[in-house]
């Protein structure tokens, strides 16, 4: 029996009052119809980042078009990372940890009082 959680729904509000919303689900019927979206609603337009290679986005009151997305090799070499660390091979993948410690580093820099 697994017990793990399989929804998220986080409600935020950034310092200068911009609302965030992020909801996510797994485990789900009718997995051709699955996808991941992230989209960014903003005052003069939306976008949306969809299922990895596609983008979409609209100026307000227009409509929602595809843009165009060059292959990236960012994406072969991620996937290639995850298989090499699934496999107990050498990988270069950072959890958040490491992130979180560059970005302390990142402000230092920008606020050096």
């Amino acid at each position: 029996m697994n017990l793990s959680e399989t929804g998220i729904i986080v409600s935020m509000r950034l310092k200068d009052g911009t609302p965030v919303i992020l909801n996510g689900i797994s485990g789900i019927a009718g997995i051709e119809e699955q996808h991941v979206t992230l989209t960014a609603y903003g005052s003069e337009g939306t976008i949306s980042h969809v299922d990895v290679m596609k983008i979409k986005a609209g100026k307000n009151g227009t409509t929602y078009d595809e843009l165009d997305v060059k292959p990236n090799q960012f994406w072969d070499e991620l996937l290639s990372s995850f298989v090499d660390a699934i496999h107990g091979k050498p990988s270069e993948l950072y959890d958040f940890q490491v992130g979180y410690d560059v970005q302390v580093v990142l402000e230092a820099l920008r606020n050096p009082e």
